[in-house]
């Protein structure tokens, strides 16, 4: 299964950021960026307007992942109920894609701490997601092998560990990172190669969208070494990166004809 998309989803960002250091020009400079790449590697890109009340949330991946033709939902935090309305929307009204939603207390799940290899499901325990939220991903999807990762920190999974492709996951250099990829390498019910950053400040952190690679500037020779079939597209979010921001919190990507076809 290859990582085929038609669609993204992404939210505009809001006319304030909880953080007054972060640069809310140089922030929206980046998502547009970010956006036109997106649409370069020939997605239809759905742009959600920004939430309209001060410290609301504009980060879809948080909110949402769909898997399979399937859209999760998570119950929301406070901060996340305007883009979650909005998610919802346009994913039933618009799209007509099937959405199954968390509803019962107790269950926390964060769509950055999913990783959907195409084959199997790591789901991060972190200060985001638990291990019932695990347990729901398992049971929504019972077609694919999902496997609870406890993660340290503050840190979503898909900071640690992303895929450039159903065979190849990039990993950080980090002890953090390493350590992980160990927990992940033990419970994968499949084999997968690896790509290590050669710095411990580099991030893992891509997006791989209909045979391009969507990447940070600073791993451009690694990725050139060894995925040369892929295209790359490079695209900086160094503001953004400052809230903890990266390319799978920023979108949500969907094929829309897979999902045509299972109906």
């Amino acid at each position: 299964m290859s990582f085929r998309y038609t669609e993204a989803i992404v939210c505009r960002l809001p006319d304030c950021l909880p953080d007054n250091n972060i640069d809310l020009l140089k922030c929206r400079i980046e998502f547009e960026n970010f956006v036109t790449v997106l649409r370069e590697t020939g997605l239809d890109v759905i742009e959600l307007p920004p939430p309209d009340e001060p410290g609301q949330s504009s980060f879809v991946g948080d909110v949402c992942f769909i898997v399979n033709g399937m859209a999760v939902i998570k119950r929301p935090k406070a901060d996340q109920t305007e883009v979650t309305t909005m998610m919802r929307t346009v994913l039933r009204k618009e799209l007509d894609i099937p959405v199954v939603e968390v509803v019962e207390d107790g269950v926390n799940l964060e769509g950055a701490d999913i990783l959907f290899t195409g084959r199997e499901l790591f789901v991060g325990i972190s200060n985001y997601t638990n291990e019932a939220g695990a347990l729901f991903m398992a049971n929504a999807f019972p077609e694919f092998p999902c496997s609870p990762v406890k993660l340290p920190g503050g840190k979503h999974l898909t900071h640690y560990v992303s895929m450039a492709s159903p065979d190849v996951m990039t990993v950080g250099a980090c002890k953090e990172s390493q350590d992980i990829i160990k927990r992940i390498e033990r419970k994968a019910s499949y084999r997968y190669e690896k790509i290590t950053m050669t710095s411990p400040e580099h991030s893992p952190v891509i997006m791989s969208v209909n045979g391009s690679l969507v990447h940070f500037p600073t791993e451009e020779k690694i990725y050139a070494d060894k995925l040369r079939s892929m295209v790359k597209c490079t695209t900086e979010l160094n503001e953004l990166t400052k809230m903890d921001v990266n390319f799978n919190r920023l979108a949500v990507l969907l094929n829309k004809a897979r999902i045509k076809s299972f109906v």
